[in-house]
């Protein structure tokens, strides 16, 4: 883990920002719970951000969903499952579809093959 001097300093203030800008801040202890209230702000305002955070996280998105496909049934993090399809639905799916329909189609795909 670097820190955001070392990120300043290796890669330059730009860079910095961009890390900053696609950061969710998190607790060490957060719950599922927090992750509820938490996470919906964050993307609200990745939605709101520059263009290009909004394509980075639409890259780490759709990188995330393609994923989900893979998870085994019987595996415990399926439990999270509805959870990501709300989040995709309300703000994955927005984020990608402002700055890149192919990737929000293939969202769109891989969740209906989840359900």
């Amino acid at each position: 883990k670097m820190t955001e001097q070392e990120i300043q300093n290796h890669f330059g203030k730009n860079t910095l920002c961009l890390v900053l800008s696609m950061t969710r801040p998190r607790s060490e202890n957060e719950t599922e719970e927090d992750k509820k209230i938490t996470k919906p702000k964050y993307l609200k305002k990745i939605l709101k951000n520059d263009k290009r955070t909004r394509l980075m996280k639409t890259a780490d998105i759709l990188d995330n969903v393609r994923s989900w496909q893979y998870i085994p049934k019987n595996h415990p993090v399926r439990i999270k499952v509805p959870r990501w399809q709300n989040e995709a639905k309300n703000f994955y799916i927005p984020i990608a579809e402002s700055v890149n329909i192919r990737a929000a189609k293939e969202i769109k795909e891989i969740l209906k093959k989840i359900n």
